[in-house]
């Protein structure tokens, strides 16, 4: 035995007995764990769930949706106790008469294989004046695949490639077969170099699919783009495994297939980037679009507000300039300062560099007649008295006939 082995139940592949399978349905009906059942049958828990899924009868499993030995467990604890014996007996008569049957064809085939000599290999020519387009590609994998002589290869294969729109994961089809994922993962390999090796013969599926693709040109990277297309156009399952399909149908010999797996990879980047690019250039007119919206929407509501208020038809002239008068002192600092202005014929203080240029602005500026350093006070009387000044703490500037704050 192999040193990878050691390490397997002493009773690992040995087929199963109906004693032992008797056994083991009535420890599952006790509510024996999978732990416990592994030490008592010397088996893996692999084997063991293998063997419920290989042995029992399939409608039995489908009916009652029996995928583990969990399930297989909590189906008797669903049923009379007195009545689990008749069921296993039944179970047990229904599958040792499935297991004689298995076996007596295999007894046939045996013997067929022992008194007949072995044939030359004759495979399919079918295809061999057949020319095909890039439409015929999933065909012609399907007819590779089916050439096979294994029937466990073709299950896999067919399964991986998802005959039903719905591909199927290593783990899946290990659970279906009752071994480990590892060893699905194996035979996979095993199928796909079976197919390499048929497309060598002329006729074949691969060798009318090697065809097509050396039709293509000798360029690595145009025969990935080529791929890169039918596998997102044609496949339902992942592009790495589809595009593998097809490398390997088609017999492309290693170096060329790990040139072409280099340009895959790389166009499947560029690609990439493009969908961040076009995802970044979707968001960003996306932003704008909201922006707009709701620019609009405010221009909207401003301008109800605006054809909804009564203006007044005369406005009345602003105050001499003498009613104004600064009520700030301007702390000595290294950002304050004074300048003499033309236009109001006075000295006006600054608190800070911004303040600065804005009144410089304001002084160049013809539309504007007159402008106040906040803040500023306002005399004023109600009821012929005079009333304490109103300070106005902001910048105000008077244009033609109006105000404006700033």
């Amino acid at each position: 035995m192999s040193e990878s082995r050691s390490n397997f139940p002493a009773r690992h592949g040995t087929p199963w007995n109906t004693e032992e399978l008797q056994r083991l349905l009535v420890s599952i009906a006790e509510g024996v764990s999978l732990k416990k059942l592994t030490q008592t049958h010397q088996r893996s828990s692999g084997g063991i769930r293998g063997a419920i899924k290989r042995l029992l009868p399939s409608e039995f499993l489908e009916f009652n949706d029996i995928n583990t030995v969990n399930d297989l467990s909590n189906y008797f604890n669903k049923i009379p106790r007195q009545e689990h014996n008749s069921i296993i007996n039944n179970l047990i008569s229904l599958s040792t008469a499935k297991t004689i049957a298995h076996d007596k064809v295999e007894i046939q085939k045996n013997s067929f294989k022992q008194n007949t000599p072995l044939p030359l290999c004759q495979p399919n020519t079918d295809f061999k004046d057949y020319i095909a387009d890039e439409h015929d590609v999933i065909m012609l994998i399907h007819s590779a695949i089916e050439s096979l002589s294994n029937k466990r290869h073709q299950y896999i294969l067919l399964m991986r490639l998802g005959t039903d729109d719905s591909p199927h994961s290593l783990a899946d089809i290990a659970v279906k077969l009752g071994i480990s994922r590892e060893r699905v993962r194996q035979l996979q390999e095993r199928a796909l170099g079976l197919l390499a090796a048929k497309s060598r013969y002329e006729g074949t599926p691969g060798a009318c699919l090697k065809a097509l693709i050396n039709s293509i040109g000798n360029s690595p990277y145009d025969i990935a783009v080529w791929i890169y297309r039918i596998v997102h156009r044609d496949f339902v399952t992942s592009s790495e495994l589809a595009a593998k399909f097809i490398i390997f149908a088609a017999g492309i010999p290693k170096a060329r297939r790990d040139e072409i797996k280099n340009s895959l990879s790389l166009i499947s980047q560029l690609q990439k980037q493009k969908l961040r690019e076009r995802r970044a250039e979707l968001a960003h007119a996306h932003a704008q679009e909201r922006a707009r919206i709701k620019k609009e929407r405010v221009e909207f509501i401003f301008s109800k507000w605006l054809d909804n208020t009564h203006w007044p038809k005369y406005i009345a002239p602003p105050p001499p300039v003498e009613q104004l008068c600064s009520q700030r002192a301007v702390n000595d600092t290294d950002i304050s300062g004074f300048f003499y202005s033309q236009k109001l014929g006075r000295t006006v203080q600054y608190e800070s560099g911004l303040e600065f240029k804005i009144m410089n602005l304001l002084e160049c500026c013809d539309q504007v007649l007159f402008y106040q350093e906040q803040p500023f006070s306002i005399p004023y009387c109600f009821k012929n008295k005079s009333k304490n000044t109103i300070q106005i703490y902001s910048l105000r500037q008077l244009m033609v006939g109006a105000y404006l704050w700033k």
